[in-house]
């Protein structure tokens, strides 16, 4: 995480985080957050300001793709998916208490 100064930020919060919940909390998980990301989706509207270029061949011509997904590595990704989690919280508390 060397090249990524935002995500160690987050990482070294979450890890404060478990390390203070323990023994209040039962349950405690982990997972891979760089597939969560590819899970929330851009705006089609915000799109235009998503883009990557690529090729398959050295002698093809450039293709621009706009993104559909939060990817990972971004600048944006974490607070995009902090953000998530959070209208998913308040969108399913009636649901999920």
């Amino acid at each position: 995480m060397a090249d990524l100064p935002a995500a160690r930020v987050i990482a070294c919060r979450v890890f404060s985080q478990v390390g203070r919940s323990e023994g209040r909390h039962k349950y405690a998980f982990t997972t891979d957050i760089q597939m969560m990301f590819r899970q929330i989706l851009i705006d089609p509207a915000q799109r235009d300001l998503l883009r990557i270029m690529g090729k398959t061949g050295a002698n093809d011509k450039p293709v621009i793709y706009r993104l559909k997904s939060v990817t990972y590595g971004t600048a944006s990704a974490p607070f995009s998916a902090i953000r998530t989690l959070k209208q998913l919280a308040m969108d399913e508390a009636s649901r999920f208490p």
